[in-house]
């Protein structure tokens, strides 16, 4: 069995170190063991709704990835179900920099829904129970994709992005198939502006994470937008394109062959998160993460788009402009 993994401290923000009903696991009942993949996707959905958290049902349950994905499946036909739309996929695990954060040694996917839909700038408040943030390059498709060699040409519009994962499972103490049955931890997106770069060059996209509560810590005034002189955060991390897949559009092409393997495909207007592009970080109360994304376009910084999600009032963290070092072309 793969060991179990935990997101850890890596900034500084205890996993367990969570306030409110998140601090709350639920114990599994006595005969969970017994439960079919149906009543194991409610009672996810349950806990979700209820803002606790559960132990890795793989800590007592033999569960193999092709049981995760039935169970995940059996997750989104309840949500569609009560009226929820599905808008989309996100790949997971997609770079190393989250692989070796969570112990885990292969992606994974799971499906979008508008509940998960997130406005840019927005305070989330108490809407999730441990989330987390990362960056990540997001497509639209213009078109439906049923074979991966159709990816490139059908990708509508690019957007800079940030993940909000949220897990079921205690402390993110997880195996890849907990994971997958949760869905691959989806709970929120923010869809930011789009990107002036070709499905060709996604790989050379320049990404810079940055948030708030690190330039209070630096001791920095405040990077406050709108200030006449402000102060810039420093950046907690920083990534290209390729920590993705190598490419986004390659991780893409994977999730359209698994999708096939499930009688699935991709369709036009979908929304597909190609995977974090660094480590995720807490978004605990009173912190605010931006996300700046520079095309591989020569001499054009203004074509840098920005996405930024906030839990409280804590102002959007200001980064600072890209040297032009930053920006490559062919």
């Amino acid at each position: 069995m793969a060991r179990l993994s935990g997101m850890g401290d890596i900034d500084g923000v205890s996993d367990r170190a969570i306030d409110g009903a998140a601090g709350t696991e639920r114990p599994w009942p006595g005969d969970f063991g017994q439960w079919g993949d149906d009543a194991l996707a409610e009672w996810f959905l349950a806990c979700r709704a209820d803002r606790v958290t559960v132990a890795a049902l793989s800590d007592a349950v033999a569960v193999d990835l092709e049981r995760a994905y039935r169970i995940q499946a059996a997750g989104a036909r309840r949500r569609v179900g009560r009226g929820e739309r599905r808008v989309g996929w996100k790949l997971g695990y997609t770079s190393q920099a989250m692989r070796a954060q969570m112990g885990i040694d292969s992606p994974n996917f799971g499906p979008l829904f508008d509940s998960m839909i997130v406005t840019h700038d927005t305070d989330v408040g108490d809407r999730f129970t441990q989330p987390k943030v990362e960056p990540e390059i997001a497509v639209v498709l213009a078109a439906d994709v049923g074979d991966p060699g159709e990816v490139r040409r059908s990708i509508g519009a690019v957007h800079a992005a940030l993940e909000i994962v949220d897990s079921v499972f205690t402390g993110y103490r997880f195996r890849l198939a907990d994971n997958t049955a949760d869905g691959s931890s989806a709970a929120g997106f923010i869809l930011g502006p789009t990107l002036a770069v070709s499905p060709d060059r996604l790989a050379e996209v320049d990404v810079r994470f940055g948030d708030h509560a690190s330039a209070a810590v630096a001791g920095a005034a405040g990077a406050i937008v709108g200030a006449s002189e402000p102060t810039y955060c420093p950046l907690v991390d920083r990534a290209t394109g390729t920590a993705a897949s190598g490419d986004p559009v390659l991780g893409i092409e994977w999730l359209v062959a698994r999708l096939a393997e499930r009688g699935e495909y991709l369709r036009a207007g979908d929304v597909v998160l190609t995977g974090g592009l660094t480590a995720a970080r807490t978004l605990a109360p009173g912190t605010a993460f931006s996300a700046s994304f520079t095309p591989p376009v020569s001499g054009a910084p203004e074509l840098e788009a920005t996405v930024t999600v906030r839990r409280g009032d804590r102002p959007a963290p200001h980064l600072p402009p890209a040297p032009s070092a930053m920006i490559r072309s062919r």
